[in-house]
């Protein structure tokens, strides 16, 4: 099943039946609806009092969609990861859902909601634009030669290969692209919306002022969006999966927030409400459990060699518009130089570590990937 095939069933089964659900039970009355401001209208801004009164409503919300399924129906099994075919003879691994929204947190609202890469100051110096494109660039080549992604790349499921999303997982370790995280799972937007990254400490802390919060809530309807929407999901290394993550691509200029799809659910931020959350993620080690793929992204984002072949990649996959010399002279200005090979690649030692780690993580990683079951009525 495509991606465009899973839309068009979620879309169809999930928000047509849930209505005609609630309705025959009783459910659909005026009480109820005004209990769930998600459920009373539509409204782009909606104020909470604290991040509890949010998640009291999307329980309310996340309820109501559970219990509007049809007896003839999948079987959704939240622990899973579903092969989704996105053509071309791959496949990615979603995390599954019985809500069909999406999420993402903030601490708070910065007016626009934009990737990284376009946050920067210097964010129309194409000097910088292109060295943030090069660390992703020479990220993803090295990755290739990882003993997971070599397996991976040769596994097939239903005739499919899975396709490692290189992109995705150079956003979830911290390297600047185009893209912002998104995920399926409101309480884990929850987390991102009280908790701040501390770079001191390198880990996410409790927020602690009383400013507000923000959880962006997404329409499944950006699914439909093919050329910006991707899923991200199982991986072979273990941040996407645990953050139940998706990926939505952006061009320079445009603010998400602003996306007919996307409403701001905003809170008052209290002491109470950020020690809980933090607490249930275990202060942030169920998110961001370690492994040695930090160790290698860290020393991407301090280096200043780099490989001719990341150089070529960067300057032809993104087209970028001036001579290849321009770039080349000006990124020299800047003290970045360019080999045939770099210290970065895995040396022998490593890769033999990897490989050895990877065959401990590699039976979990094929029982975490499930089909979508079907349900019939007796």
């Amino acid at each position: 099943m495509c991606i465009a095939q899973c839309v068009s069933t979620v879309l169809a089964d999930l928000l047509g039946s849930s209505v005609n659900f609630f309705q025959k039970e009783g459910f659909m009355n005026v009480n109820f609806k005004k209990n769930c401001k998600l459920l009373s209208g539509y409204q782009k801004v909606i104020k909470y009092d604290n991040i509890f009164k949010v998640l009291e409503d999307l329980e309310k919300k996340y309820f109501f969609y559970c219990n509007s399924r049809p007896l003839a129906w999948i079987v959704i099994d939240e622990d899973i990861f579903e092969a989704v075919g996105i053509g071309n003879g791959y496949c990615k691994l979603m995390p599954m859902s019985k809500d069909p929204y999406l999420y993402r947190g903030q601490t708070k609202d910065y007016g626009m909601c934009v990737p990284i890469i376009y946050r920067s100051a210097n964010n129309d110096d194409d000097i910088e634009y292109f060295i943030q494109r090069l660390r992703a660039v020479e990220f993803e080549l090295i990755l290739k030669k990882h003993p997971a992604v070599i397996e991976l790349n040769n596994t097939e499921i239903l005739n499919c290969r899975i396709q490692v999303d290189f992109l995705g997982l150079a956003q979830h370790y911290g390297l600047s692209t185009d893209c912002l995280d998104i995920t399926n799972n409101f309480y884990i937007a929850a987390f991102f919306a009280c908790c701040k990254y501390d770079k001191n400490a390198d880990r996410f802390i409790p927020k602690t002022d009383s400013k507000e919060g923000i959880i962006y809530y997404i329409s499944p309807i950006i699914m439909g969006d093919y050329n910006n929407f991707d899923i991200v999901g199982l991986q072979p290394f273990s941040r996407p999966a645990e953050q139940k993550a998706f990926r939505y691509k952006l061009n320079k200029g445009d603010d998400f927030a602003k996306k007919s799809f996307v409403q701001k659910l905003i809170f008052s931020q209290t002491s109470e409400g950020t020690d809980y959350i933090y607490r249930k993620f275990d202060n942030g080690n169920k998110l961001f459990p370690y492994d040695f793929l930090k160790n290698k992204v860290d020393e991407i984002k301090k280096t200043k060699i780099f490989s001719k072949k990341a150089f070529l990649e960067t300057y032809e996959r993104f087209r970028f518009t001036k001579p290849k010399v321009y770039y080349q002279n000006k990124l020299k200005n800047k003290k970045i130089i360019f080999k045939e090979n770099t210290n970065l690649c895995f040396n022998s030692e490593e890769t033999k570590e990897l490989d050895k780690l990877w065959k401990e993580r590699r039976g979990n990683f094929f029982k975490n990937i499930g089909f979508r079951r079907v349900r019939y009525p007796d």
